[in-house]
């Protein structure tokens, strides 16, 4: 008879630390993300199908056809363009209306104070924006040319200065709410027209008003 094989102190603390349902956790684990996985594909096969795609058109249309038919939005735009016939161009879209006013109309090259003759015209704005309730979006762009001198440093200080600029006018002497007011200044970052001649560049220095169709 073979004598009983010992065990060391070591060996024996090792089986007591071995769990037999260790296994269960990593088992686990893996159930849940091929749950995961095929609850993925089951969403990428339903979004494709076309009668989901068919009602979504539906929903796109009907909402911008709601938009387009408020007619408080459309007199907006009609009065904008009557006072801005001879300054700048009023486009109205399922969202948004849109005033693009030429730079130079409102200041001088270089500078973010507005021109004194710039003031009637931004008066024309305000005074239709003023009892409306729209959310107004004021945006400053330049040319590529860098600046030269002078108090900005960057095209980007000088678009957001102007920016600022306006929308100051529209509160102070106005009197429209600010929390309605946002301003952005991009510089040279957002060209309508590649900035290759100086008619194009002309054209990519402006401030552009946005009253957000809500």
């Amino acid at each position: 008879m073979s004598k009983k094989e010992k065990i060391s102190p070591i060996q024996a603390r090792q089986h007591e630390l071995i769990d037999p349902t260790s296994w269960m956790v990593p088992y686990g684990n893996l159930m849940t993300i091929l749950l995961i996985f095929f609850l993925v594909l089951y969403s990428y096969a339903y979004l494709a199908n076309p009668k989901y795609e068919k009602a979504l058109e539906r929903i796109k249309k009907e909402l911008s056809k709601e938009l387009a038919n408020k007619p408080e939005d459309t007199e907006i735009a009609e009065k904008l363009q009557k006072e801005l016939e001879k300054f700048g161009t009023v486009m109205i879209s399922a969202t948004r209306i849109k005033v693009d006013l030429p730079a130079p109309i409102l200041f001088d090259s270089g500078k973010a104070e507005l021109k004194t003759e710039s003031l009637e015209v931004l008066k024309k704005i305000g005074n239709i924006l003023k009892d409306t309730q729209n959310k107004i979006i004021v945006e400053g762009h330049t040319d590529n040319v860098p600046i030269a001198g002078g108090k900005y440093s960057s095209n980007w200080e000088l678009s957001s200065a102007r920016a600022f600029s306006v929308i100051k006018y529209f509160v102070k002497d106005i009197g429209i709410n600010p929390e309605r007011l946002t301003a952005y200044g991009y510089g040279e970052y957002r060209p309508l027209v590649p900035n290759d001649t100086e008619e194009n560049r002309a054209k990519n220095r402006r401030i552009e008003i946005t009253i957000l169709r809500e």
